[in-house]
């Protein structure tokens, strides 16, 4: 009975471990998202504020920087002397059962290295910095997977309205051929092409509409608050400032400012420095000691103390501070051609937002004219339709123009947003 009773406690145990758990989670996860109330209009700054807080990517980064910290105290930690205190009592059996008392206090302080504890502190002191600039480089990323998000989502609930008010225009339309029909004046045909045409803008409305809370899913993962309820976005204009600045300044600027590249820079620093650990291997290092002891089986105690230093001098070693050396010197030609190959890839991403965010601002300019002509078009068929001397093939040709127009202006505007924040994040501002 009493291994059963145990048994019992132990399941018991771990139902509530897990219940705790699941509540932990449940309460973490759902923390993030009571930031957010039902319908509340999150502006793109919110966005990007609540990404910062939340993301698992910058709380990781951050961890790491700490772990990097903390390895930087452990080696600053060698200018520091260690004191180490040892104490014993043995008693013995044959003698009258006689006890002894034993204790010693013992200092080492490492005196001078040949320069291993300053290589040590250094290359841990750019590890530190390498991470730190990692960390703003992720938060660089998060920030501009939040504006992709928010400017799809724009872009997605645009073009939405777009096909309502196609909705509504066949609707209309349907109305008048409807009426045409009954009173003789229209073909069987017309009335249903108008019905065709309204079923199908009703599917592209479908759609629309799931494409749009797909986007609204995909804005809720980037800010890290995937299980927030449902919410609205505010409209972000488009301003276009940046035409004139020359792609040759922003590259310079790119090479001077992004993280990702400053980071790599860093740890080159840090190989640097490895290199000069591993050579010092090859000289002497002097330690000092002093050691203070007590002892005896009755008191007063006997008492002693010694001071000393030793100088250790590395003879033969097999040849491994030798290999040690050249791993350390690959690594650091590995981590200059790493860098090589991302300042290629910065100019290249620098470039390309550039030419993108060139080409959208050229398309908007394009889209609005032919945007013009479409509203007209659409207008003067609605009116020959409507006077009985149109046709539903003009009317259907002109809302698809209308549409189209509609949607390529959208899609050019944001585009151009989405390429000027490529473009930010390509030059690390």
């Amino acid at each position: 009975m009493s291994k059963m009773a145990n048994i019992t406690r132990k399941s018991k145990g771990i139902f509530i471990g897990f219940c705790l758990i699941f509540l932990t989670c449940l309460y973490s996860n759902s923390s993030n998202a009571q930031e957010i109330k039902e319908g509340e209009v999150i502006t793109i700054d919110k966005a990007i504020s609540m990404a910062l807080t939340n993301h698992p990517d910058i709380k990781t980064a951050e961890a790491t920087v700490k772990i990097y910290e903390s390895r930087l105290g452990q080696v600053r930690s060698d200018y520091y002397p260690t004191v180490n205190l040892n104490t014993g009592v043995t008693r013995y059996s044959s003698g009258g059962g006689d006890t002894n008392f034993t204790s010693s206090l013992n200092l080492n302080q490492n005196i001078y290295d040949f320069g291993k504890r300053e290589s040590k502190v250094k290359i841990e002191d750019y590890n530190v910095s390498s991470a730190m600039q990692e960390l703003q480089n992720i938060k660089q990323q998060v920030i501009l997977s939040v504006k992709k998000a928010y400017f799809s989502s724009l872009q997605a609930r645009a073009s939405l309205e777009v096909a309502k008010e196609v909705v509504r225009q066949y609707y209309n339309h349907l109305k008048k051929a409807q009426g045409f029909y009954e009173a003789g004046l229209k073909a069987r045909y017309e009335l249903t092409k108008a019905e065709a045409d309204l079923s199908s803008s009703k599917t592209n409305l479908l759609k629309a509409d799931n494409t749009f809370r797909v986007s609204l899913a995909t804005l809720k993962n980037a800010m890290s608050v995937p299980y927030a309820p449902d919410f609205d976005i505010k409209d972000v204009p488009i301003v276009k400032d940046n035409t004139d600045v020359k792609v040759d300044e922003l590259i310079q600027r790119a090479l001077l400012n992004r993280q990702d590249y400053l980071s790599l820079k860093l740890k080159q620093r840090a190989q640097e420095s490895r290199i000069e650990l591993q050579k010092a291997g090859n000289y002497p290092s002097i330690t000092g000691s002093m050691q203070y002891n007590v002892s005896g089986d009755k008191t007063p105690f006997d008492k002693s103390w010694s001071v000393g230093a030793m100088l250790t001098m590395p003879i033969f070693t097999g040849f491994n501070i030798r290999y040690q050396v050249e791993e350390a010197l690959a690594t650091l030609n590995t981590l200059k051609y790493q860098t090589d190959a991302l300042m290629q890839k910065i100019i290249l991403e620098v470039r390309q937002a550039y030419l993108n965010m060139i080409e959208a601002g050229q398309r908007i300019e394009s889209a609005r004219i032919t945007l013009k002509y479409a509203e007209e078009n659409l207008e003067l068929a609605n009116g020959r339709y409507a006077a009985g001397i149109g046709s539903p093939i003009e009317v259907s040709d002109a809302l698809a123009t209308y549409s189209s127009a509609k949607n390529s202006l959208i899609n050019a505007e944001y585009d151009y947003n989405i390429a000027v924040a490529e473009l930010k994040k390509a030059v690390g501002e």
